[in-house]
């Protein structure tokens, strides 16, 4: 075999597996993700993202924030209206957009009930790279 990496899969009650592989692939909630021992080897794909719900109250907007963490939002429920940076983007229930990185963005909810947006993001992976950063504008 050419190139090979060493895989062991423990359990709590014993080591279930040790072996030399050509490749390995993990299964995630989002679907399959493959390491090649192959070289050059293949890009790593990480699990570093994170989940989570943004809940805006009618008439009300969240505090800006400017983060190096890119983020993905999908909006649930609701309308409303987001500025990022210099542009403002109007939404509705279905829609998705991105907010890159270091730019300020501001959340406001336009409609007539409460909006709620799911936030999909890589903070995690600039935290495990202490690469994340960001402000609020408050100078603290």
């Amino acid at each position: 075999m050419a190139d090979t990496i060493k895989i062991e899969v423990v359990t709590p009650e014993a080591k279930a597996l040790e072996a030399d592989v050509d490749m390995v692939t993990l299964t995630g909630i989002d679907g399959e993700m493959g390491i090649l021992a192959e070289q050059p080897r293949s890009a790593t794909v990480t699990a570093e993202s994170a989940v989570t719900a943004l809940r805006i109250d009618r008439g009300a907007a969240t505090a800006p924030l400017r983060e190096t963490a890119s983020a993905i939002f999908h909006v649930y429920e609701g309308s409303g209206r987001s500025t990022i940076g210099s542009t403002a983007l109007d939404w509705k229930q279905g829609d998705t957009f991105a907010v890159p990185a270091w730019q300020k963005v501001v959340h406001e909810n336009a409609g007539n009930a409460t909006a709620y947006l799911f936030r999909f993001d890589d903070r995690p992976l600039m935290q495990a790279l202490a690469s994340y950063r960001s402000d609020d504008g408050s100078g603290v």
